[in-house]
């Protein structure tokens, strides 16, 4: 719940599966300089374990009254920037979901929700300069203050 996602499934990481993240919201300022729309493909990084903002499929999104300390967050403050779909160990199909929201407290958070988010950065085959430049925004959004 505090990072707007969180584990909902994997695949062996030697698989083959390239699931693309695709472009859900491309309005905020992170995509600027990128030339994406929504739908297109941003980089084949979902994997080998992903996350989503609803796990369980149950729309509590992890918060839980007899136990979480803070309150739910609002749905409509977690923006899902990019999702991409992939089939699981067991067959099952699973969504991941990069995501972005303020804090009621200010802080800037952002979940890539695939372990293989820097094979975008770095691993051959897999960088495309969209890639880079929506990491370069990102970073300096992040880091900005106010």
């Amino acid at each position: 719940m505090l990072i707007g996602g969180a584990y909902q499934s994997w695949f062996e990481p030697a698989s083959a599966q390239r699931p693309a993240y695709r472009v859900a919201d491309n309005t905020l300022p992170f995509f600027a300089g990128t030339g994406w729309k929504v739908g297109d493909t941003a980089a084949e990084v979902v994997g080998y374990e992903w996350d989503n903002r609803d796990p369980a499929g149950d729309g509590l999104r992890l918060w839980d009254a007899t136990r979480s300390i803070n309150p739910a967050l609002d749905p409509a403050a977690v923006k899902v920037l990019f999702r991409g779909e992939a089939m699981d160990a067991d067959g099952k199909p699973g969504v991941a979901e990069a995501t972005y929201f303020q804090s009621p407290a200010g802080a800037k958070v952002f979940n890539a929700g695939t372990v293989r988010w820097a094979w975008g950065l770095g691993k051959e085959g897999f960088v495309t300069a969209a890639f880079v430049k929506f990491n370069e925004n990102l970073v300096r959004a992040l880091s900005a203050r106010g």
